[in-house]
């Protein structure tokens, strides 16, 4: 899954997801990828009580969604637009880790939607 390139499933890693980290050394980090692929099983448990939630209470909710991201793909957006009727939906240009792509548009839309929100 990693490579001695830096690679985690294609993807390239960044030195600043594991440095500067203190005793980055003493981490391993094919242990702790799969220590986070194990923990996602308790996330997917949980989805059907988040999405009754959205339904309930209708939160305005912000959504921005990497087009490219091979973890979490596009039709999992389109249920939020779909259960709640208050939602600023975007759909960028990236990967997995938008925010790190399109980080100042991401920051004016949560801005923005805070503002116009509270």
């Amino acid at each position: 899954m990693i490579s001695r390139t830096g690679t985690i499933l294609g993807l390239q890693q960044r030195p600043v997801h594991i440095r500067p980290l203190p005793d980055a050394d003493r981490f391993i980090p094919v242990l702790v990828q799969l220590g986070l692929f194990y923990d996602y099983q308790n996330n997917i448990k949980q989805y059907t009580k988040w999405q009754q939630y959205l339904r309930d209470n209708q939160p305005p909710v912000l959504i921005v969604w990497g087009e490219h991201d091979a973890f979490f793909p596009v039709p999992g957006a389109e249920g939020y637009r779909r259960d709640v009727k208050d939602v600023d939906y975007n759909i960028l240009n990236t990967g997995h880790f938008a925010l790190e792509e399109e980080g100042p548009f991401i920051a004016r839309k949560l801005r923005e939607f805070l503002s116009s929100r509270l």
